[in-house]
This record gives C-alpha cells, structure tokens and sequence, in this order.
C-alpha cells in the first residue's frame, strides 16, 4: 500500500549533470510498538527542562543500513528480524517510556504508552545499487511520516520509526523525531540500548534518567517572549541545496597538521573540520556580498568577564536579556549565521541488532523539515575513522562553497558509502 506520503519530500535541486533514479517504496505496514511493561503513574506526566523548551522546532533523522549475508529462505530471515526489531523496541520502551508518549502544550510530555509509529516497506532496489551512487532525495524516501489525520493511527507522535526491506535482503532503519525532544547523544543512547536489546546483550541495558527538570526547571513566560522574534530571525525563506562531503583518515591528519602550524595546540579532527567549513562558507558569503561584514553589536557586547555576571540569583534574567538582544539584532540586520553540530564519537557504527554493524550510518538534514532554517553542518564519522559533512546552504552560497577549490583538495564530494 502507498499512501501517497512520500509527496511531502521537498524538491531539491539537482545538481548539473547529476542523473536522478527513481526508486518505489512501498509501505507493507503501520502499526503502534507500546512498552512491554506499562509505565508508573508516578511517572506519567514529564515537563520540558529549560534548555529543551528553549530548542528550535527541527526534526532529527537518522538512517542505518544493512547488508545481508543470508541468501537461503530469504523471506523468514526478515520475518525473523523484524520480529526481533519490534519485541526488542518494545522492551526498550519500558526505560525510554517518553518516547512513547505524546507532547501537551509544548511544555509536558503524557507518557500514556500510546506508543511509536512504526512502519515496514519495501524498497523496490538492491541495497548495492541504492549506496552505489547515494541520492539525498531518494534516502529521504526512507523516512517514515506522521500518518494523514484519516488514518487509524493519527496522532502526535514523539519518536517514528521505518524499516526498510530491500530486494537483497538488506535493510535500513530510519528513525525520526524532534531535536525539541531528543539531542543527538540521546539518541546515539536509545539506539544502541534499542540494539543491546535486539541482541539480549546486558551490557547496553541503559536505564536513563528523566529528571533534568528538577534541576533546570522551565520558564514558560520568557520562551514565550522570545518565540517570535526567535523564528523571525533564524527562518528564512529561500532555496537550499544539501551536500555531503567526506573527510578520509589521511585528509583528517593533514587538516590537524595544517591548524596545528596557524598555532591551534593539538586541534581535535571536529575542530579542524569546522574551522575548515567555515572558513569555505564565509568566504562563500563574502563572494556573494563582495566584503567581509562587521561583527553584530550583540556579539561586540560578549566579553571575558560575561560567564561571571552570569552567576547569582539574577543569572536567569540575565541570560534571557542577552539572548533576547542577540535575536533583536540578527532579525533586524539580516546577517549570515552557521550552525556546525558534531555527532562524532557518539557510536552511531555500534548500532548492531544482531546482523552485523551498519554498512552506513547517516543523519539527514534537520534544516530540511524545519520551516525554513539554512545554514547548517552535520559532522558525522565514517566507518573508516573519516568524517563526513552534511552541509545545508543556500542554492546561491552552495554554489560557491561546492567549488572551493581548498575544501575539494581534501574532500570528496558525495562518494559512495561502499568504497
């Protein structure tokens, strides 16, 4: 059954001379995975801490695939594995039981074990073929999406989930949720203690703690305060093209040497990845905009001494005051701003339900399904020890970045996972 859902994948622009597959996907199922065990009523109702209510509304998606080695009685080896995915989620569930409960009011969590959506496709490709020559547009088709509101699972759901059956055999996992809810170490937790389950291995049988909270407790009043001018000044509304550059071990080792000679005392390689794709889409701007621009006011006023007037019983309103003079200033002076967020050393290749560590561990854009949000950089490690970027830009600033000629002395342009 196709439920026509895949329509809400956005139009990216393909790049010239880039030949874009058409792949079907065909949702097999839907169904609702509850917590084996039903969660405390003294546990029920959970609230946003500060940092979470104050988060940006994107969407965090990550994917994982896996090659299959078993080529005898194809079909009751993916019987058999997605019976071992759903039992395992649903144990799982039992100590990340917010996952399956449902957001009221954008301040609480009801952890009423209602569930995560769960869907299972078909992908009408060989997994190979698929990886051969990656396709953003075409990955993005794996996700799962909230069900149409005629549909007997409708509901506001925290966290989706989709597996993906290829033609071979293989499989690949998309999980999607939002960065209001979970960051990304949080997720690296629930997915590998998700896997230790799959495997009956009690060594990643994490029992997290909810209580954050307690010690950072919400101010509705200033979030509220602060909402419109939050997204009135990071939303913007343009084209934007999503690449993928991919940092080997080598390259890693000549980028750290090179900050290591500008006098940077041993940079880590997310340091010297950033400072290199930022200093690409900087100058990128600047090619566009023909000077480099002046810092804003709001950060003229940050000064050695900010972090101590920060201390103290006014600290809260002291902060609030200064992020709300950061916004005012970026919404009214229409500045270039650069999100770079590091997943590296998170455990993503760890993720193994029993078949085997993923052949390729990716996050897509969240800047994609947020309202309008560019600008913003994924580092991810590879399986080699390299890094990958996933880079978010405008069409016109993209254009520039993709053909720096010092990002592209060190970076491949969307190579196959395979190689």
């Amino acid at each position: 059954m196709d439920d026509g859902r895949r329509d809400e994948v956005p139009d990216l622009p393909p790049r010239e001379g880039k030949i874009t597959r058409n792949v079907e996907v065909e949702i097999i199922s839907q169904e609702n995975i509850k917590p084996s065990s039903p969660t405390p009523h003294h546990l029920r109702p959970t609230s946003f801490h500060f940092w979470t209510s104050s988060c940006l509304p994107c969407i965090i998606n990550f994917f994982f695939f896996y090659s299959n080695s078993e080529t005898e009685d194809l079909n009751n080896v993916i019987i058999e594995r997605s019976k071992r995915l759903k039992q395992s989620l649903s144990e799982t569930l039992t100590r990340f039981y917010p996952f399956a409960g449902a957001v009221k009011d954008n301040l609480h969590i009801d952890c009423d074990d209602a569930g995560v959506y769960y869907v299972e496709a078909h992908v009408k490709d060989n997994l190979s073929d698929f990886l051969n020559k990656p396709d953003y547009k075409l990955v993005r088709k794996l996700l799962p999406y909230e069900p149409n509101s005629s549909e007997s699972h409708s509901r506001p759901y925290i966290l989706m989930v989709q597996v993906n059956i290829f033609e071979c055999g293989g499989m690949a996992i998309s999980v999607r949720t939002s960065h209001k809810i979970v960051d990304g170490m949080t997720y690296a937790t629930f997915l590998k203690a998700w896997a230790g389950d799959a495997r009956g291995s009690s060594e990643q049988a994490i029992s997290p703690n909810f209580s954050a909270p307690l010690l950072f407790p919400q101010n509705a009043s200033p979030h509220k305060d602060s909402s419109l001018v939050t997204e009135s000044s990071l939303f913007q509304k343009s084209t934007r093209v999503v690449r993928r550059f991919v940092f080997d071990p080598l390259a890693l080792v000549a980028l750290k040497e090179e900050a290591s000679g500008l006098g940077v005392p041993k940079p880590t390689r997310v340091e010297a990845v950033t400072a290199l794709i930022w200093k690409c889409a900087a100058s990128a701007s600047e090619a566009r905009h023909g000077s480099e621009r002046p810092l804003r006011k709001a950060i003229e006023k940050i000064k050695g001494d900010f972090l101590e007037e920060l201390k103290g019983d006014e600290a809260f309103i002291k902060l609030r005051k200064s992020q709300m003079e950061f916004l005012e200033d970026y919404s009214n002076s229409g500045a270039d701003y650069f999100f770079v967020s590091s997943l590296c050393n998170a455990g993503f290749y760890e993720v193994d339900f029993c078949w085997g560590k993923p052949l390729w561990s990716c996050v897509a854009n969240a800047s994609i399904d947020s309202p309008t949000f560019p600008n913003q950089m994924f580092l991810m490690e590879t399986i080699s020890g390299g890094i990958e970027a996933w880079v978010n830009l405008d069409e016109q600033d993209m254009a520039f970045f993709e053909q720096n000629p010092e990002l592209l002395a060190l970076a491949s342009l969307d190579p196959s996972p395979l190689n």
